[in-house]
């Protein structure tokens, strides 16, 4: 080929051999000492610290371990003696950017909580989980934990430049969070800040639709029928799915969710908290091996290299919402400001933005060297960034391997720059209008060469239109070589231009499952002098236009052309058309084996090569370029040959329909298909064969004249069949027979023929039940599905169709008169496309009305229905439905079960019968007796009715089983009630004073103030003593004492044979002395003098004898009885 890919590296062993004696070797580790003397028994600590004492030609040595640290080196080595940073032998050394966090709590639902001062810029916060980047708390979530899936939720409503209108939003106040929107293009993302919200609308501020990006992303504008797409974070109410963090700045609190639900043990989770891990201000720094984790890698300086090293998660950050454009970041894992600096051998992983960024203003970034890396899951906010971004001239970008990117994997813009050898994949996984390689042109010609890459597998996101190109040389892309690459699996073009393209050149480049080979956008203007030689797709077209220079292309479908491509194998096989079909270019070295070049990206005969870090260059040391040479393989002979020439032998064709024919065609070598024939001539012949001799009786011709001018490919014709008897329907011996002919530029005709050919009549279509018993007239519960299997049939020819989905099975809800009431329905899309099948549906019933609780004259009817492709309906119908319920789940219709609530009572005996807790209602007011705190409705709740089920009782005070309203003795005390003072009293039954206190309880039962243990007459209220035991009471007594004296001439108080006498009246009492010597009958003639002084009338005199003789019965002067007696006189006397 025209270049040699040169080794850009410089090994360290030939820096080595050029430094002075001079040079001297400083020492970092984990446990060092900034006060030792760097030396490898006393290293330093910190990295500041070894960068104060280097000089050129000097070493770092780092220990191996983890260093919470930049390193930054501002001291510059020489070409001669470069400044050499090493991680020791054998030792891994890794600078982090994040700090581990400790002291989690729990806070609510599976979340924990911890406080941490996140210092770093707010976009640049991050949180890893056991090394593994975690998601921000966000709504839609990120349910599949892909990050390139983004589960966005749809706008489907036009909006303003300042608000989203969308259904469905949460409700959280968002104010102050985040909203990232994928427009519908879906060509870059951007972020704004939210300052309000609603149910159904989001608003950020103002972007101008009028300029791009915001021109074609923005939700205003529909494209392809949506509006775009969106999530939105950044408030703690959003933190509800595993792996989910928020980070409070006020109260400093960090929230996660684990996707475990156990507490992080202490260290567990880390946090970004320093940007930059590797910053190289100096010049003529040499880095290998130093690995970074969670920060990125900055080469100020120039002549600096960095190698053999990791960079994981160098950087992750979160969208700009102050970005005036905000369809690009400018940073990146590495960053390449100065000039001349190469990064090589390196694994780098993971990254929201770009992976390597290469500047471009001024002088920056020129002349530097990526290569041999490995650059993985980048730009996952899906934005203008890519795994490597050059905007600096003269870079070379080789034998890298890259993948898994959200828009595109490579973007070079500056002249003079060559990407060659680079095996890329996996690019448009968020966005759309993109390319594996992308670039944009301007005024001048770039001068770039892109040679010898594998550019494949783009993805399809099915919200965007899959604009993704293998190589996208777009708006005014200008003076690109683009030669020898291979692109495959890609949902756009192989290569796409736009806009005023002009002096591309476009040489041997190979397509394979590209939608086209190539597009272009004009738009307007004016492309031209551009030259597309010697290139190879397996889909149409090249861009046919004056601007384009087609020569030596070849697209060929249908034929493998290559060895095993599936395996990467791209070299022409033996019987290839694309061997010795190329042209000489004049501009570029294409050496080649035999008389001519091959078409597309290799060379039979050449080198196999490859691309990536193992990548083996295109060589070609066996290729003479020699026309005179012999092939590499011997020469092709012409040929033609069907498709498949049994499915035309053992298809029926319907008569009125037609044959689609196809037979691959070679011209052989250095040989191109006249147009003697009209290009490949189709004939469908019928023969008559009666005679032994085929004679032909008609013919309908087909010529394919697009396979003039090419040497091989496949031809097709469309053969009408109208008019046409069928087979069965030909005279005897006659037969109809597919014939294909073409004429090599050789002169040699080539034929290929297939009989006898079927035609038929065409069947009608058809569908039909399995069964139709199984559905009429049989019970289908509405708490389940109706499993309908049905046969489908669209005829000879015809095909099921999409207009109804497919197969539609509808359950109809009709009126007597035919009016339909409701549909439920379902549908099956998998016979779309054929001609026949059986589909099995489950119809859901859930919620439909029982047919036996229809409103009269309703009934159900069962509908299945299709679209052939002839327009034609076809149905089958089945009624009547009979749709039961099953109130109480146990699989048995209600209309059959005979306890349709499961509560073990029939429901012929069940009040209640679809209410399983529930089947009686004795007093019928429709509430149940379990429910109903008065069951017999007598205003007796139940719980203290002692006969809940009879509204004429409700009280049994004897507990003899019958209800007081029924019982002639309530308190069952042998006194009817009618008679009993206390009727519901068993212990009274007598009331003699009427006090409301029986007799039994009552201490003075008539009344009259003397308690009955010393009242003679207990239930007379006018007697209470009877001095002579007479029994006459004293009150009736006219002489007491019965001595003959009446007791109105009988003295008061006295003294008879030494007892009291009171009123003349012997009372028996002794008249003993208390313990002051006073005697008795002076207590109380005294007590009597004293009340009768003191007292108005005789009540009060009573009374007052009453307390006076109370007071002697307390001092124990007196008895019970005595006072009794005592106060029995003085009331009679008094």
């Amino acid at each position: 080929m025209s270049k040699q890919i040169f080794n850009y590296s410089v090994g360290a062993a030939s820096l080595l051999l050029s430094m002075g004696l001079a040079a001297k070797t400083v020492y970092v580790a984990p446990d060092g000492n900034n006060n030792n003397d760097g030396s490898e028994a006393a290293p330093f600590a910190s990295f500041w610290k070894a960068n104060s004492v280097l000089a050129a030609g000097d070493t770092l040595i780092i220990a191996g371990g983890e260093y919470r640290q930049t390193l930054t080196i501002n001291k510059s080595g020489t070409a001669a003696e470069p400044i050499l940073v090493r991680a020791k032998d054998g030792e891994r050394v890794v600078i982090k950017g994040t700090e581990p966090v400790t002291g989690w709590t729990p806070y609510a639902d599976g979340i924990y909580s911890t406080q941490v001062n996140m210092t770093i810029v707010e976009h640049s916060r991050q949180v890893y989980h056991n090394d593994e980047l975690m998601q921000i708390a966000r709504w839609p979530n990120d349910s599949d934990n892909d990050i390139f899936t983004i589960d966005a939720h749809e706008v489907t409503e036009a909006g303003t430049e300042s608000s989203l209108t969308v259904a469905g939003i949460p409700d959280v106040d968002l104010t102050d969070g985040y909203l990232w929107y994928l427009g519908q293009h879906s060509g870059t993302s951007w972020t704004k800040q939210i300052t309000s919200n609603t149910l159904t609308e989001i608003n950020y501020p103002a972007v101008d639709i009028t300029k791009w990006p915001y021109s074609n992303h923005n939700p205003v504008k529909r494209y392809d029928g949506g509006f775009g797409r969106f999530f939105v974070y950044g408030k703690l109410d959003l933190l509800d799915h595993d792996r989910e963090w928020h980070y409070d700045a006020a109260s400093q609190t960090l929230y996660f969710k684990p996707a475990d639900g156990q507490q992080p043990a202490d260290g567990d989770v880390e946090i970004a908290v320093r940007e930059r891990a590797i910053e190289i201000d100096g010049s003529y720094v040499d880095l290998e091996g130093i690995n970074v984790w969670g920060a990125n890698v900055k080469l100020d300086g120039h002549f600096n290299r960095y190698a053999k090293a990791e960079v994981l998660h160098g950087k992750q950050r979160l969208g700009n919402p102050d970005a005036a454009s905000g369809a690009t970041i400018g940073d990146a894992s590495i960053n390449v400001i100065g000039r001349n600096n190469t990064i090589e051998d390196n694994v780098i992983l993971h990254g929201s933005i770009s992976g390597i960024q290469i500047a471009g203003w001024g002088q920056s970034g020129d002349n530097a060297v990526i290569q041999r890396n490995e650059i993985r899951y980048f730009d996952t906010l899906g934005n203008h960034t890519s795994p490597i971004r050059s905007n600096a001239d003269n870079v070379k970008i080789l034998k890298n391997t890259i993948s898994h990117t959200g828009r595109d994997a490579m973007y070079v813009v500056g002249t003079g720059s060559e990407i060659a050898y680079n095996d890329v994949s996996y690019a448009a996984m968020i966005n759309n209008d993109g390319g594996l390689f992308y670039t944009v042109g301007n005024t001048e010609n770039r001068n770039i060469e892109i040679h010898h890459n594998w550019w494949h597998d783009a993805m399809r996101r099915d919200y965007h239109d899959h604009r993704t190109a293998g190589i996208y040389l777009d708006n005014d892309s200008k003076g690109f070589l683009v030669h020898h690459n291979v692109v495959w699996n890609v949902p756009w073009s192989g290569v796409q231009l736009n806009w005023d393209n002009w002096d591309n050149h476009i040489y041997h480049n190979t397509f394979i499952d590209v939608e086209q080979a190539m597009g272009e956008w004009i738009n307007g203007r004016n492309p031209r002098d551009n030259r597309v030689w010697n290139n190879f797709s397996t889909h149409a077209d090249w861009i046919r236009s004056d601007a384009y220079d087609l020569d030596s292309n070849l697209i060929i479908e249908g034929i493998n052309q290559l060895v095993d491509p599936a395996n990467q194998n791209f070299m022409p096989n033996a019987a290839s058309s694309l061997l010795d079909s190329g042209r000489d270019i004049d501009d570029l070295v294409v050496p080649f084996a035999g008389p001519a070049p091959d078409v597309g990206a290799y060379e039979a005969g050449g080198t196999r090569w490859t691309a990536g870090i193992n990548a083996i260059e295109d060589t070609c040391d066996n290729c003479a370029s020699d026309p005179n040479a012999a092939p590499v393989h011997p020469p092709i002979n012409p040929s033609v040959m069907f498709d498949d020439r049994s499915k035309y032998l053992s298809t029926e064709y319907v008569v009125g329909g037609q044959i689609n024919a196809t037979v691959n065609f070679d011209a052989g070598t250095g040989n191109t298909v006249t147009d003697t024939l009209g290009g490949v001539r189709f004939f469908l012949r019928t023969v008559d064969k009666s005679t032994g001799a085929w004679q032909v009786v008609s013919d309908i011709r087909i010529d394919d004249a697009s396979a003039i001018g090419k040497r091989a490919g496949a031809a097709t014709a469309t053969i009408p069949l109208t008019g046409l008897p069928a087979t069965v329907d030909l005279p005897a011996d006659h037969f109809y027979f597919l014939f294909v002919q073409f004429e090599s530029s050789n002169g040699v005709k080539k034929a290929v023929g297939a009989q006898p050919l079927t035609l038929v009549e065409p069947a009608p279509g058809s569908i039909s039940w399995d069964n139709i018993n199984n559905y009429r007239n049989t019970p289908f519960l509405n708490t389940g599905f109706m499993d309908i299997t049905v046969n489908v049939e669209a005829g000879t020819g015809q095909e099921v169709t999409s207009d109804l989905s497919g197969v539609k099975i509808l359950l109809r809800e009709l009126r007597s008169n035919w009016t339909v009431v409701s549909d439920t329905e379902i549908t099956d899309a998998s016979l779309v496309g054929e001609q026949s099948g059986t589909v099995t549906l489950s119809l859901p019933l859930h919620g439909l009305t029982p047919t036996a609780q229809l409103p009269n004259g309703n009934f159900y009817f069962l509908f299945a229905r299709f679209k052939s492709s002839d327009g034609k309906v076809h149905a089958a119908t089945a009624s009547p439905i009979i749709i039961d319920s099953d109130f109480d789940g146990d699989l048995i219709g209600d209309a059959m079960d005979n306890d349709d609530d499961n509560d073990g009572i029939l429901d012929g005996l069940d009040v209640f019968p679809y209410d399983a807790n529930e089947s009686v209602d004795t007093d019928g007011d429709g509430i149940g007796n379990n429910t109903d705190t008065d069951d017999d409705n007598d205003g007796v709740a139940d719980t203290v009715d002692a006969f809940p089920y009879d509204a004429s009782e409700s009280v049994d005070t004897d507990g003899d089983g019958i209800g007081n309203n029924a019982d002639a003795d309530d308190d069952n005390d042998g006194v009817d009630d009618v008679l009993d003072a206390f009727p519901l009293d068993a212990t009274e039954s007598i009331d003699t004073d009427d006090d409301g206190i029986g007799n039994n309880a009552d201490n003075d039962d008539d009344g009259d103030s003397v308690v009955d243990s010393e009242d003679l007459f207990p239930l007379d209220a006018s007697e209470s003593a009877d001095f002579d035991d007479d029994s006459i009471g004293d009150n009736a007594d006219n002489d007491d004492d019965n001595d003959g004296v009446e007791d109105s001439a009988d003295v008061h108080l006295g003294l008879v044979s030494g007892n009291v006498v009171i009123t003349g009246v012997d009372s028996g009492i002794t008249n003993r002395v208390n313990a002051l010597g006073m005697p008795l009958a002076v207590q109380v003639a005294n007590a009597d003098t004293d009340c009768l002084a003191g007292s108005k009338n005789a009540g009060q005199y009573n009374s007052c004898m009453s307390k006076e003789l109370n007071a002697l019965k307390a001092q124990g002067d007196i008895s019970g009885s005595e006072k009794g007696y005592l106060q029995s006189v003085v009331a009679k006397n008094k």
